[in-house]
């Protein structure tokens, strides 16, 4: 089998030991992983990189987005709402900026169906054409005031929004 085990000069035990600290500690500094767990800078860069693409294709997988997925429908119910994040960058383990960034999410209630963008605005020009895409005509949808969404309900899809 070719595993990436196999295609590392890391023994399997160093790298779920990476891993579990990767998921334990998501924002330590890749000088001090290494230190920690006496690994050379690349080879944890490296790793970090791969559990990265790991959990995002688990992440397109599981959530259908890859496929795009449709949520809610008749009699269902899609939550929606928008979040800030940050966006850490990272120089020699330091932190030298935080950009902000937008993150449009709809889950859909009852189940594990969860679709989320970045998005550069939070604008109704953004969000609607979103809406419109991914979630099902007849959708129950539920949302915060916030005045993107004040829309929801004229539009022909037929949404009941609240």
């Amino acid at each position: 089998t070719d595993s990436f085990f196999e295609r590392s000069h890391l023994t399997p035990q160093q790298i779920l030991y990476l891993a579990a600290d990767w998921v334990e500690n998501p924002t330590k500094p890749i000088l001090h992983v290494a230190r920690d767990f006496k690994v050379d800078k690349n080879s944890v860069t490296k790793m970090h990189e791969l559990f990265r693409q790991l959990t995002k294709s688990w992440f397109y997988r599981e959530t259908g987005k890859d496929q795009h997925q449709m949520l809610g429908g008749p009699h269902k119910i899609v939550e929606i709402d928008e979040t800030m994040m940050y966006r850490a960058k990272y120089n020699k383990g330091r932190m030298l900026t935080r950009k902000q960034v937008w993150v449009f999410g709809m889950i859909e209630r009852g189940t594990s169906k969860i679709i989320m963008f970045r998005v550069s605005r939070r604008n109704a020009q953004t969000l609607i054409p979103i809406i419109r895409k991914y979630i099902k005509p007849g959708t129950t949808i539920i949302s915060d005031a916030w005045r993107a969404y004040g829309g929801i309900a004229q539009l022909q899809e037929g949404y009941n929004h609240g």
